[in-house]
């Protein structure tokens, strides 16, 4: 996980641990935003998902759609692919 300001100084590097479950870094990255910036209220995240095909190139909300397709495209990059995505509502 990298975090830079607007000026693209380092604000954070970190490596998930060997064993380490990806999971877990939706709280340590909130965790750490709520530590850092006590006085800013959180109004949006985002996770950047590579490999997700030719279809989406830009952000996107995701909803059941995007959910469909990311989870058709999990066996291309099963190792890169979060294992606790929502389940697909299809």
């Amino acid at each position: 996980m990298r975090a830079r300001d607007a000026a693209d100084v380092p604000l954070l590097q970190r490596q998930l641990c060997a064993g380490g479950d990806p999971a877990d870094w939706p709280v340590f990255v909130l965790s750490w935003i709520d530590q850092a910036y006590p006085d800013l209220p959180l109004s949006a995240a985002a996770h950047r998902v590579v490999h997700v095909g030719a279809r989406y190139d830009a952000p996107a909300r995701i909803d059941a759609d995007v959910l469909v397709e990311l989870h058709r495209l999990i066996p291309l990059a099963p190792l890169t692919s979060p294992t606790r995505w929502p389940r697909s509502p299809r």
